[in-house]
């Protein structure tokens, strides 16, 4: 009787494991193109300290030099893209329309705040708690995405297991014991 078990299971397993033929009929994703952006915990990050920086009395060049000094990665390079198309005469919304749309916060606060004829810190500041919050929506939405695209394959794997190590073994006791041969 485990010999016709093994046999069973042995089948099973030799249909279900994909072959090479299988392989090759599977779509195979697009590679993701390299990302120039920074990570946005670090833009936020930088908001704030232009925050600090301008808090403590420095404009909008000054603070955005100040901090990008400070940064060795990407995002100094995009304070550094945006401070010199400001040091060039270009306006605000050409400057920061040179980095990637990840900035749009911290521009929108300074807009804002020049508009207004407010010290642009507390907006700075708030812009970088929403683009904090984005970033935690957004890994809240990709994480809920994967259990559901998680689902079907620890499904299709654990019910078979469960079906071959669990039921079938009590179902052939119990017809033993209710069928003596």
């Amino acid at each position: 009787m485990s010999a016709a078990l093994a046999g069973l299971a042995v089948a099973l397993a030799v249909l279900l494991l994909p072959g090479r033929r299988w392989r090759s009929a599977l779509p195979v994703p697009p590679a993701a193109p390299p990302s120039v952006g920074a990570p946005v915990v670090q833009i936020a990050d930088s908001i704030e300290l232009i925050a600090l920086a301008m808090r403590s009395g420095c404009g909008i060049v000054e603070a955005l030099d100040l901090v990008s000094d400070q940064l060795d990665d990407i995002t100094g390079v995009h304070l550094r893209t945006v401070c010199a198309a400001l040091r060039w005469g270009m306006s605000e919304e050409e400057a920061w329309g040179a980095v990637p749309p990840d900035w749009a916060p911290a521009a929108q606060a300074l807009s804002l705040a020049a508009g207004a004829g407010v010290a642009p810190g507390d907006l700075l500041r708030a812009a970088a708690a929403d683009v904090r919050r984005r970033e935690e929506h957004r890994i809240e939405a990709a994480t809920e995405r994967m259990g559901v695209k998680v689902v079907l394959p620890l499904g299709l794997t654990f019910l078979p297991a469960f079906i071959l190590t669990a039921v079938i073994p009590l179902v052939l006791a119990l017809t033993s014991q209710i069928f003596p041969f």
